[in-house]
């Protein structure tokens, strides 16, 4: 569905569920599309092995959700590439990030350090990546610098370009499209029609009426996102989540993976 359509779809779920109040205006619509889009991709762990990243000479942090720096919004950092090289993990063994207690304890002097080549990358809060040592100017000009990580989709417009600001990005173009898998495009409006109704809604509201509406849409979604998770472990990219090997389902329940 493209986005005119998926905001009919918005308009009439709100309708059946009690809460319409005349047709929602594009840039509501757009609001409570991006905010179902967060919300899924945080469920189904959509993954990209080629975020581009572009660095700045002598700063440290990076919002994950700035795309001036990142091309797509990146939830959850699961590595990072400098100058095309991977950083490694603490271990030394593989390809990762970081932790603050394991900076602190291995490099005690970072926060003072000198600029030049990263070699450690630390995501800590919820949308921050950290550089040490910050980047030097010959490392921003080298470029190819990249994180790998699960990420929320964009939009396809009508041209054949990419939008990663969301639906927010699209509102002009009513054919545009979700870079989703046809059968999430309805999950979309079930989630969008759940912050329609009551703004303060958090994903448990979501979730809850995704079950209600429709468990055949309900499985399809915990399909998903086992499939993208069973993915990520071939490749060898385990989300911090995923240790526990520990999943809420739609229902409430608890199961292995």
């Amino acid at each position: 569905m493209n986005f005119t359509n998926l905001s009919r779809l918005v308009d009439d779920l709100v309708q059946k569920q009690g809460g319409y109040r005349g047709p929602t205006s594009t840039t509501d619509s757009a609001e409570y599309l991006d905010w179902a889009m967060k919300v899924l991709a945080q469920r189904c762990a959509f993954f990209d092995p080629k975020v581009s990243f572009a660095l700045v000479a002598d700063q440290e942090t990076y919002r994950l959700d700035n795309l001036s720096t990142f091309s797509k919004y990146v939830l959850d950092p699961l590595s990072v590439y400098i100058g095309g090289n991977p950083l490694y993990d603490a271990s030394g063994r593989r390809a990762g990030l970081w932790t603050i207690n394991e900076l602190n304890q291995f490099n005690p002097q970072w926060r003072t350090q000198s600029h030049g080549t990263p070699y450690v990358a630390v995501a800590y809060g919820s949308n921050t990546l950290l550089l040490n040592p910050k980047p030097d100017s010959t490392t921003v000009s080298a470029g190819n610098c990249f994180v790998e990580g699960t990420v929320v989709p964009g939009w396809w417009k009508t041209d054949g370009t990419y939008s990663a600001s969301g639906a927010a990005g699209v509102v002009a173009d009513g054919t545009a499209t979700p870079d989703l898998p046809a059968d999430m495009h309805e999950v979309l409006a079930v989630l969008a029609a759940v912050k329609a109704i009551k703004p303060m809604a958090d994903s448990d509201a979501g979730w809850a009426l995704v079950n209600a509406y429709s468990t055949e849409l309900a499985d399809s979604v915990e399909t998903l996102a086992r499939r993208n998770r069973a993915a990520m472990s071939a490749l060898g990219s385990i989300l911090p989540s995923d240790r526990a090997q520990r999943f809420v389902r739609l229902d409430g329940s608890l199961r292995r993976w």
